[in-house]
């Protein structure tokens, strides 16, 4: 099998089909260091191509960019408006998710009050039933 072929053959196993790198190795008779190094020269190479669907009015190449840049944990950026409590509404929102996604049971949330945050906690549900073993 050449080479290109290989490359073709393992992405398609990987991408596609879901197998691991390990069983990939097992099932083409190659290590799993082989399987992970022709994965990377076809992405090199443009034999496969990610793409990722970014949902629109999203700005996660400037998040990153603010969290390498400033050495921070989450950065969000919104979209901004000519309506002063639009803005407010967006931002709380943002922080709304962010506090979501960072929060585990038992954590307890100290905040100051203003009107940003109070557009926060109205974008936060209820209750929160969370399993702690789905944090990484």
């Amino acid at each position: 099998m050449n080479n290109n072929l290989l490359k073709a053959k393992v992405c398609k196993l990987y991408y596609q089909s879901g197998i691991s790198k390990i069983d990939i190795g097992k099932k083409l008779r190659i290590s799993r260091f082989k399987v992970a190094d022709l994965l990377d020269q076809a992405l090199k190479e443009g034999i496969v191509e990610i793409t990722i669907n970014e949902p629109s009015h999203t700005f996660l190449d400037l998040e990153s960019s603010l969290e390498e840049k400033f050495k921070i944990y989450r950065a969000a950026v919104v979209e901004t408006s000519f309506n002063y409590e639009e803005t407010k509404k967006n931002i709380g929102r943002a922080a709304a998710n962010c506090l979501l996604d960072m929060a585990y049971d038992g954590d307890v949330i100290g905040v100051a009050w203003g009107t940003t945050i109070y557009e926060m906690v109205n974008f936060l549900p209820l209750s929160i039933e969370r399993n702690n073993s789905s944090h990484g």
